[in-house]
C-alpha cells in the first residue's frame, strides 16, 4: 500500500476511527526502499559521537529504531514492549517512554497524533488486522539530508516521489540541534590559579605501603633541610676540632 503525503488532521478526535481515516499518512509496502545503500544505525552512532543524543538512555532506544525504518527513517510502529526486548531488555517501559520524549524534544524524532496513527493504521482496523483501541505509536527517525551521500540522497528522493511524499532537503531535514553539552562548551582550567597544597602527588620511595598516600613528599623552600627518611635517627652535629 502506498504512502501519501503527510498532512495534518483538521478533524477532532473521535472515538470511531474511521470517521478521520480521510486524511494523515498511510503505511508503505514492505521494502519499499530495498537496496538502498544507507543504514540508519550508523546515522546513530554518528549522532552518538556528535553528542546529538540527549542522554544515554535514548542510545539503546535510538538504535532499536534505527534497525526498524527504512534508509531514510520511516516509519517504526514498534510497542513498547517491542523496543524494550529488542533492548535486550536492558531498559524498562517507563524509560523507553522517557527515551522517546528526549529523543522527539530534541529533533531526533517525530511522533504521529493519535489521529495520525489510527490514519496510519486504517486499512488495518478495517481489515480486522489492528484493534483501534490498542494501536502502536508511529514515529519517523529523522535523519538529516545532510547525512546521505548526494547519489544516495537522489534515489531516496526518487522512490518517495513515486509514493507521494514529501523529498528530504535541509528544509525537511534539517541537521538537529545538539543535544549535550559540546566538549568546547566545559569552562577552562583557570591557569593564573597557582596550587598552593604542600602535599605531594606520590609517596615517598621507602614508605613501607606505597598505596597510601601518605606521609607526602613536598617540594622543600630554599634554605630548608629535607626530612629524614621515616625511622632514620637524626644527624649529630660534630664537635670543632
Amino acid at each position: 500500500m502506498q504512502s501519501t503525503v503527510l498532512h495534518p488532521c483538521l478533524e477532532a478526535e473521535t472515538p470511531d476511527p474511521v470517521d478521520s481515516f480521510a486524511c494523515g499518512p498511510r503505511r508503505r509496502e514492505k521494502g519499499a526502499l530495498k537496496g538502498v545503500g544507507f543504514i540508519p544505525v550508523l546515522w546513530v552512532a554518528r549522532a552518538l559521537r556528535e553528542g546529538l543524543l540527549p542522554c544515554c538512555r535514548t542510545v539503546p532506544v535510538a538504535l532499536a529504531i534505527a534497525d526498524a525504518v527504512d534508509a531514510d527513517g520511516r516509519w517504526c510502529f514498534l510497542s513498547h514492549e517491542t523496543i524494550v526486548r529488542r533492548c535486550g531488555g536492558t531498559v524498562s517501559r517507563s524509560t523507553v517512554e522517557r527515551a522517546l520524549n528526549d529523543l522527539a524534544a530534541a529533533g531526533l524524532i517525530r511522533r504521529l497524533t493519535r489521529s495520525q496513527v489510527r490514519d496510519f493504521f486504517a486499512e488495518d482496523v478495517t481489515d480486522g488486522v489492528r484493534q483501534a483501541d490498542r494501536l502502536p505509536g508511529v514515529l519517523e527517525l529523522l535523519i538529516p539530508a545532510s547525512a546521505f551521500a548526494e547519489p544516495t540522497l537522489a534515489e531516496i528522493n526518487e522512490v518517495r516521489a513515486g509514493l507521494d511524499e514529501d523529498p528530504l532537503d535541509a528544509a525537511t531535514r534539517p541537521y538537529p540541534r545538539v543535544g549535550t553539552t559540546p566538549q568546547s562548551e566545559v569552562p577552562p582550567v583557570r591557569s593564573d590559579v597557582r596550587d598552593t597544597s604542600d602535599r605531594g602527588t606520590d609517596p615517598y620511595p621507602t614508605h613501607p605501603s606505597p598505596s597510601d598516600p601518605s606521609p607526602s613528599v613536598r617540594r622543600c623552600e630554599p634554605g630548608e633541610a629535607a626530612a629524614p627518611p621515616p625511622g632514620a635517627r637524626p644527624a649529630t652535629p660534630r664537635r670543632g676540632g
